[in-house]
């Protein structure tokens, strides 16, 4: 089991999410608040959903589905995919992967800024290497994140077919020190191989 697939599951204590799939029949998508954890391994998490919904025999027909964590930004998504209506999918941009009917993946990057400078670092950075490799193969769009920050973010950069790095939280925790203007700025220079 992935120690970051732990982090993920218990960062998500309770809210409101959109589950998504791929059917034959087409996009698939309801709103749930019932999204729980059931094994780390193998990993395996439930939601509920009443049989009287319009996409429950859609659902017994899926064969993976995504889970889109909400923000309180996107109470719009969740009224729409609350709706029992046909037309929820209306103006929503979708494209589907592959093998799992998502287009991206984003690599956790915890378990290499972690061991940041320790004997294990070359390990974590070789498995995100091959993750990298692996989800390119599949036509997946590649994203990486978490504890990425301005003394990692270089070697993080060495990483194959990577799509976009969310780093905020190391831009934002800078800034307490340095200014918005100059994190930014320094961030950018890492990011450009100018500093």
């Amino acid at each position: 089991m992935s120690i970051s697939l732990k982090e993920s599951f218990s960062s998500f204590a309770t809210g409101v999410a959109v589950v998504s799939a791929s059917t034959p029949r087409g996009p698939i998508g309801n709103t749930v608040s019932s999204f729980n954890t059931v094994s780390m391994e193998p990993p395996l998490v439930l939601f509920s959903l009443k049989r009287a919904a319009r996409s429950f025999e859609a659902w017994q027909s899926a064969d993976a589905f995504a889970v889109n964590v909400l923000s309180s930004e996107q109470a719009d998504l969740s009224r729409r995919f609350a709706r029992q209506s046909l037309g929820k999918w209306d103006g929503v941009a979708t494209r589907v992967g592959p093998c799992v009917g998502a287009p991206v993946i984003e690599l956790h990057t915890g378990a290499f800024a972690n061991a940041w400078k320790s004997p294990t670092a070359d390990s974590e950075l070789e498995r995100l290497r091959v993750a990298c490799e692996h989800a390119h193969r599949l036509g997946l769009i590649v994203n990486a994140g978490h504890g990425i920050n301005y003394d990692n973010i270089r070697t993080i950069l060495t990483l194959p077919h990577l799509n976009e790095l969310n780093i905020g939280h190391s831009i934002v925790a800078r800034a307490l020190f340095t200014g918005i203007r100059s994190s930014v700025a320094e961030m950018k220079a890492y990011l450009t191989k100018k500093a």
